[in-house]
């Protein structure tokens, strides 16, 4: 079993960055007499649709059944599976990064 850890990272080129500084100061300007706060934002996450934590196993074992967690919580017993769950899964981080480029 491996818990895959995922993490996306946005970078843009240097000519996208300049085009898109070039646009957000237009727009600045050219609401200036409307808008006192110029109030941006600027999400350059990737959360829709995204996972951060992944358990991949290839065939499940007996003892990871959704069942058995509820009534090991209800006998306070559940701290048991989280346990050997988290001693016997290897860990790997992964990163993709994403570069716009125009």
């Amino acid at each position: 079993m491996v818990k895959l850890h995922n993490k996306f990272e946005l970078d843009f080129s240097e000519r996208f960055r300049s085009m898109k500084e070039k646009v957000k100061n237009g727009l600045i300007i050219e609401n200036k007499h409307r808008d006192a706060s110029y109030e941006i934002s600027d999400d350059r996450s990737i959360e829709q649709g995204h996972l951060d934590h992944i358990l991949v196993c290839g065939e499940k074992p007996w003892w990871i059944s959704v069942y058995l967690l509820v009534v090991l919580d209800v006998l306070v017993l559940g701290w048991i599976m989280r346990l050997y769950l988290n001693s016997s899964a290897r860990k790997v981080e992964f990163t993709l990064k994403k570069r716009i480029a125009y």
